[in-house]
């Protein structure tokens, strides 16, 4: 994500010291980009042998955690856009430790899940509308729908996570047959490699990316496309207004 290191400010935008921020676009759109590697600490619950690694089990880390769950409950954005470094539900194929916040168990939250079940939490208790995950780093293209009803944390209100990228890599078979069911998520849509190989050419049939595009009148429109250009699914989403149950801000 660009980062504008000649305009230092605290509370959101670039700050030297941090990777993750608030990027304000306009009335419809502010985006926060997370930082998911520099604080990660171990997942012994998904993987004994890690469990003795020093270090809290999150990927956010506290600081962050209370960083985003309080500019997101000071958007006045139509709607707010997480940029995460993994899927929420994706496990890793890393044989030592799982990358991101699953941890490969469809019971209560273990392991970082505790952290990410308390950010979805706080936008549920706090009435915080028109949230939307985006996501990288498992080289193939999702459309993820969580929801508490399939869930078996149930503490959070219905979101989208869209999947995509990275461009001219070789691509990875989809891991959506063993998505971590804590928080429901529901496949629908996936499209990737169908082997386990790690040394396949790029090509513009196997390259995919991500396009969210917001309307004057607010509505998101997202888009999956392959390399070359080609429209494998897309989704209009409508805003959604305040409940009026939000807890005060203090």
């Amino acid at each position: 994500m660009p980062v504008n290191r000649l305009v230092p400010r605290d509370g959101d935008g670039f700050v030297a010291t941090r990777l993750y921020r608030r990027v304000r676009r306009g009335q419809h759109l502010d985006l926060f980009c997370l930082d998911m590697r520099s604080h990660r600490g171990p997942n012994p619950d998904s993987n004994p042998r890690v469990a003795g690694r020093r270090g809290e089990a999150g990927i956010l880390g506290r600081a962050q955690e209370e960083w985003l769950i309080a500019e997101l409950r000071r958007s006045t954005a139509t709607w707010k856009v997480i940029s995460a470094d993994q899927p929420l539900s994706a496990p890793s194929t890393r044989e030592t430790d799982l990358d991101g916040p699953a941890n490969a168990d469809d019971g209560r939250p273990l392991g970082r899940e505790p952290e990410m079940a308390r950010v979805l939490s706080a936008i549920k208790r706090y009435d915080v509308r028109n949230v939307v995950w985006v996501t990288t780093d498992v080289h193939y293209t999702a459309a993820h729908h969580y929801d508490p009803e399939r869930a078996a944390y149930t503490d959070f209100d219905p979101f989208w996570e869209f999947v995509s990228g990275p461009l001219a890599a070789s691509p990875f078979w989809t891991k959506d047959d063993r998505l971590d069911g804590t928080f429901g998520p529901r496949v629908a849509f996936s499209k990737g490699e169908d082997t386990d190989r790690l040394d396949v050419t790029p090509r513009p049939d196997n390259q995919y990316f991500g396009h969210l595009a917001i309307a004057a009148s607010g509505e998101l429109t997202v888009t999956l496309y392959d390399g070359s250009g080609a429209v494998l699914w897309s989704r209009l989403l409508e805003p959604e207004l305040s409940s009026g149950r939000a807890a005060p801000l203090r």
